[in-house]
This record gives C-alpha cells, sequence and structure tokens, in this order.
C-alpha cells in the first residue's frame, strides 16, 4: 500500500503544485496583462484621434478650395454687376434726353424721329 501511497502523494503533490503555480503565474501575469490592455486601448483612441485630426484637415483644406472659388465666382459677379450698372446709367441718360422728343399721340405732327445710335 505504501506504492499506492506515494502514488496518491505525488498525484496530490503534483496537483497541488500544478494549481498553486498555476494561481500564481496568473496573480503575477494578470497586472501586465491589465496594463497591456490600457496601453492597447490608449492606443487605440490615439489612432482614432489621428484620424480625426487627418479627416478635419481634409475637411479644412476642401472648404478653403470651394470658399477660394466661390470668391472668384463672386468678383465676377461683381464685374458684371458694376457692367450693368453703367449700362443702366447711361440707357437712364439716353431717355431723359429722348423724353422731351416723345410723343404719345401716334399721329401727331409734332412727333419727331430719332436714330438709336445718335444718342
Amino acid at each position: 500500500m505504501e506504492d499506492g501511497g506515494n502514488l496518491l502523494t505525488t498525484i496530490v503533490v503534483a496537483l497541488v503544485t500544478a494549481v498553486s503555480s498555476g494561481t500564481l503565474s496568473w496573480l503575477f501575469t494578470i497586472k501586465h496583462t491589465r496594463k497591456q490592455a490600457a496601453a492597447d486601448a490608449m492606443q487605440s483612441v490615439q489612432d482614432v484621434y489621428q484620424e480625426l485630426i487627418t479627416d478635419l484637415n481634409n475637411d479644412r483644406q476642401a472648404l478653403k478650395a470651394e470658399n477660394d472659388s466661390l470668391r472668384i465666382v463672386i468678383r465676377d459677379l461683381q464685374e458684371k454687376y458694376n457692367q450693368m450698372e453703367a449700362q443702366i446709367r447711361a440707357t437712364e441718360a439716353r431717355l431723359a434726353h429722348l423724353r422731351p422728343l416723345l410723343c404719345s399721340v401716334v399721329g401727331c405732327p409734332n412727333r419727331k424721329k430719332y436714330d438709336r445710335d445718335e444718342y
């Protein structure tokens, strides 16, 4: 029975050693695992932050390009507006000059004809 007792003792000692060494190694590695998980989480946050910065810079560049093109369009429209204003003032001056010559009665003997290019 001594052989059986020794075998049983050897098995129990092996099991206790395995369980205790597994538990001890788990206790020592859990701290490292938690630190590694925290570092991985911080790296993920940093990666997302960098992507956000890149996206914001790209959006800002796109908005700047659009703003520049709109400024060009506005400048062109302002020039056209100024030209039209000058044409309106010239037309108003011609009308003011021609108004006394207008007669609304079709058969009026005082009615005068005028040449458009003359004024």
